[in-house]
């Protein structure tokens, strides 16, 4: 790919080929791409404060990670997270369709040892899980 047109960003200026398919807009502090859709351009990807978003040919956001890290599904839930938790272990938490945490691998929050538990219920249980010994 080419950058056809490129110039330095002061105010509300934006950076983009001249088909409109790659656009650095400054105004608006964000990086998207768009793809002509009957002529029409249409988002299919934006990066910003808010995170990554993803978008199908009819503009329609599919799926987004947000900047601490949570990926959401087509309809807005939260399926999984991943980095450090609040008191700084590090985890995998994947969920359901209904936002429901069913697998965790990571650190126990408890003590921080190695753990990887899957859900029963309708929460994950680390007490159930399996341990690493020593």
């Amino acid at each position: 790919m080419a950058i056809i047109e490129n110039s330095r960003l002061t105010g509300g200026g934006t950076t983009n080929t001249l088909t409109g398919n790659i656009v650095f807009d400054e105004a608006l502090g964000e990086f998207r791409q768009t793809k002509l859709i009957n002529g029409v351009p249409v988002v299919v990807f934006r990066m910003n404060a808010e995170g990554i978003q993803y978008y199908n040919d009819n503009g329609v956001l599919t799926h987004k990670i947000d900047t601490q890290d949570h990926y959401y599904d087509e309809n807005g839930i939260e399926r999984l997270i991943t980095g450090m938790d609040e008191n700084g272990m590090m985890r995998m938490l994947f969920k359901n369709a209904q936002g429901i945490g069913q697998i965790f691998i990571g650190q126990n929050p408890a003590n921080g040892s190695p753990v990887f538990a899957v859900s029963s219920g309708p929460t994950v249980d680390v007490v159930d899980s399996l341990e690493q010994d020593g």
